[in-house]
């Protein structure tokens, strides 16, 4: 889709404050909250933030490292201790290692 120059800044605009407002839901383990100043992590929301953070940088945007590396921390934590059956969703874990790979960390 052909974009105009004003939609072109809007979205330029709309992705910067994406990232800032993300790091508001993270937690102190590296995953995400599913609303701001929460404590647990969110599985799907965790995966999902991380992997428009991953999509922003791939883009060029300033994404701060400390934000992505206690991600993905918390991420191959999750996909190493994670065991069929265990109660989460086998979808979580399947976005999970992909997101892993995307942020060329990946897990078995």
């Amino acid at each position: 889709m052909e974009l105009s120059e004003k939609q072109k800044l809007q979205a330029e605009t709309n992705i910067k404050a994406g990232i800032e407002r993300i790091q508001s839901f993270q937690t102190s383990n590296g995953g995400f909250a599913y609303w701001p100043g929460n404590t647990d992590a969110d599985e799907w929301g965790t995966n999902y933030a991380g992997h428009f953070l991953i999509e922003a940088q791939n883009l060029g945007y300033n994404v701060p490292s400390s934000l992505l590396t206690a991600w993905a921390t918390y991420q191959q934590n999750k996909a190493n201790n994670w065991m069929l059956g265990s109660g989460e969703k086998d979808l979580n874990q399947a976005y999970r290692l992909y997101t892993l790979a995307l942020a060329k960390s990946p897990a078995l």
